[in-house]
Order: C-alpha cells, then structure tokens, then sequence
C-alpha cells in the first residue's frame, strides 16, 4: 500500500483504510506526510495493522521539525509512531535531509537534526534487516558547470564534516541488520568526493561490511560502493 498523505489530512483516510483492512493481511506499507501532528494517525494506524507488515517506508519532513521546534525530536516523541507494534518488519525505509558537510553557522541544527533521526532508529524493531536511507539535500539538477562552482564554493566556505556516528550507533544495535543501502543523487555523490568519500562518513557502517551506497532514486539505480 502506497499512501501519500501530503496533500491531504491523513487522519480519516488512514483511520477508514484500518477499519476496512482484514487483520494482519497488510505486509507493505509506503507512507509519506507533511506535519509533525500527523505523527498520531500513522501511529494509530500501525497500533492496528501494523503487525503484518514486513516492508515498512514513512517519509517524513524531520528535519523540518527540528528547525521549527529549536530542539531534537526525542525518543518519546517518536513513539507516537508506534513502531513496536510493526515486530516483523524486516526492511525499514525513510528519507533523511541531512548533508555530509555543513557550515559552522548550521552545525546546531544539523546536530540536532542527527539526533533527530538517530532517536527514530532506535526505535526500530529487531526483526528489520535492511535499512535503505534517501538522503537529500540538494537541488535535483546540476549541470557540469553549477557542479564545480557548487564544489569550489564548498571548499572555500571550509565545510565541517557532519558525525552520523549517534545515527550508525543505533543502526548497529539492530540484532538482525544485514545492510544499510545509502540513496544519494549522482552530483551530489561527485560534490561530496565519489563514493569513497561518501563511504567514510560513515565508518562504523563501512567498517561492518553492510553499507552499500547508491546513485538516483531507488529503481532504478546504479550501484556505486
């Protein structure tokens, strides 16, 4: 089931789909929405039909969160989404708008953006086994010419490395996790320093042997580390 919610008020369209649902007949479920209060009706709808499900994408506007609340998202917060009641979900897929290197002036928010999502992973059953993250964060077209100018600019700006260590640390306590597959459009792979470069970001994941990064939208892509 593909839903997305974000031109529409989620709540009564998620609450008559789980009184229509036979119990524990769903298994795959795509959701994406707009507003932090949403939270409660996705969370209300998995309470009822989420054990089922094996193959779970809630695409959110996090980052968004963080930067109107001047705060993380914490853990208590995140239970809204009721997660523990999805036990057999074994792969999890969400989008992160977070760069690899910000400039001192974000690095705040940034963090706070990190701990964000990190809280979210902690939360995540211990039956999932493929986490695929889309990170986005810039434009969705480059030219040759804005690509280099885009990388001169970074290099002169000094951009500070983000730590993604707090958000590989709660990957990692997953029991089952076998890969973390790591979306990013292809210029922004180039921008950041090829694959390579994208691999040391995240070193505890790269170190384990699960982390494969790839380029363009899930499928079809182009498979890069």
């Amino acid at each position: 089931m593909d839903l997305d919610t974000a031109d529409d008020a989620p709540a009564g369209i998620l609450s008559a789909l789980s009184s229509a649902l036979c119990p524990d007949t769903l298994q795959v479920f795509h959701c994406r929405w707009r507003y932090w209060d949403e939270c409660t009706a996705v969370g209300s709808f998995l309470r009822n039909a989420g054990r089922s499900i094996t193959d779970l994408t809630l695409n959110m506007s996090a980052a968004s969160w963080v930067e109107e609340a001047g705060g993380a998202i914490q853990r208590e917060g995140w239970v809204r989404l009721n997660l523990a009641s999805c036990p057999n979900v074994r792969t999890f897929r969400t989008s992160v708008r977070l760069p690899l290197a910000c400039p001192s002036s974000d690095v705040v928010n940034v963090r706070l953006a990190v701990a964000s999502y990190r809280n979210l992973f902690s939360l995540l059953p211990h039956a999932v086994c493929t986490v695929v993250i889309h990170m986005s964060h810039v434009q969705r077209s480059f030219d040759h010419t804005r690509l280099h100018r885009a990388m001169r600019q970074d290099a002169a700006r000094g951009l500070i490395s983000v730590d993604f260590s707090e958000i590989e640390e709660a990957l990692l306590e997953l029991p089952r996790l076998e890969r973390v597959i790591l979306f990013m459009r292809g210029s922004e792979i180039v921008r950041q320093g090829g694959p390579g470069a994208v691999a040391n970001a995240f070193p505890g994941l790269h170190a384990a042997g699960i982390l494969h990064i790839r380029s363009g939208a899930a499928s079809p892509s182009v498979s890069l580390w």
